[in-house]
């Protein structure tokens, strides 16, 4: 198990991870299976090239497994925020204590930011194993939001917001 920051040469390998966590998971992406395909290398290029996102990555014998990415606020009033979105972990991994390590050196990485004082994230209510790990992380459920996304069959998936203060 390997992690690393991603850089614009992971680009390739990202966008395959992406599209697999996006068809296998829709209920964890706001995006649809088609809206993403829709994204090429380059999009992927210059978000892992932009200064205020940082995208992680899991190797497991230098195959890419795992990503999460951390958003830090741009506006000057609110650099003290980041958000925690994208994060997968391909299913033939889990339950091996990579999520943990993955989510582990992401919150290390964003106490060593002066200005971050604190991280947010949104997960899907019924994704227990991922609250529990955000939990053991030192998140705090901030909120219930109820009907964030609606499922293309007309369901409704409800979000847990989560904080922690570093």
């Amino acid at each position: 198990m390997d992690i690393r920051k991603l850089t614009a040469n992971d680009a390739s390998a990202y966008l395959t991870i992406r599209h697999r966590a996006v068809r296998e998971e829709p209920e964890s992406f706001s995006p649809t299976f088609e809206e993403e395909q829709k994204k090429d290398v380059a999009v992927y290029e210059q978000q892992l090239s932009n200064p205020f996102t940082t995208t992680y990555g899991i190797f497991d014998n230098g195959k890419l497994v795992g990503v999460t990415t951390l958003e830090q606020n741009p506006y000057e009033k609110m650099k003290h925020l980041a958000q925690i979105v994208g994060v997968y972990l391909a299913p033939e991994h889990r339950g091996k204590g990579y999520s943990k390590g993955l989510f582990q050196f992401v919150v290390d990485d964003a106490r060593k930011n002066p200005q971050l004082e604190q991280l947010r994230l949104s997960v899907v209510d019924s994704m227990i194993p991922a609250v529990r790990l955000y939990e053991r992380m030192g998140f705090e459920i901030l909120c219930h939001d109820p009907k964030v996304m609606k499922m293309p069959d007309g369901h409704y998936l409800n979000e847990l917001q989560m904080i922690c203060f570093l």
